[in-house]
């Protein structure tokens, strides 16, 4: 029988690729949870996506194994993903597409700069504007 893997769906903007992909989830790694944001290897490069389940794939696959996960939250609860795969199918769009619109911002890779006010803007005195019937 054949090991269960992670079902990935990869963010890619390309109708072509709005099927998942089977991973390997390496030893000694934790099993993520479904909605989890994954870092994967794809072709040439690196991407991110998304697990939307677990199954064994088709024999004479070759797997490739998952390179980081999210440790927080997951972005995707279990009926989000339902929503997700309805929505593909009813406006014939990829999965994947959808999951990246209605996914969570991406954490910054550098902390944002705080801006205060300056120092003197508690001393500005607004005029008082009174209604009137006018």
């Amino acid at each position: 029988m054949a090991e269960e893997c992670a079902e990935v769906i990869i963010r890619v903007n390309h109708p072509r690729l709005g099927h998942f992909y089977h991973y390997r989830i390496p030893e000694g790694m934790e099993k993520p949870v479904p909605g989890t944001r994954v870092t994967v290897p794809f072709g040439a490069r690196v991407a991110e996506g998304w697990i939307i389940g677990y199954s064994a794939p088709e024999p004479g696959i070759t797997l490739r194994d998952i390179i980081d996960f999210d440790r927080g939250e997951p972005d995707f609860t279990e009926e989000i993903l339902k929503l997700a795969n309805w929505m593909a199918g009813y406006y014939l769009h990829p999965v994947g597409q959808i999951l990246d619109s209605i996914s969570p911002p991406r954490k910054p890779k550098k902390p944002l700069p705080i801006f205060s006010s300056p120092s003197a803007a508690p001393q500005l005195r607004l005029p008082k504007f009174i209604l009137t019937a006018e």
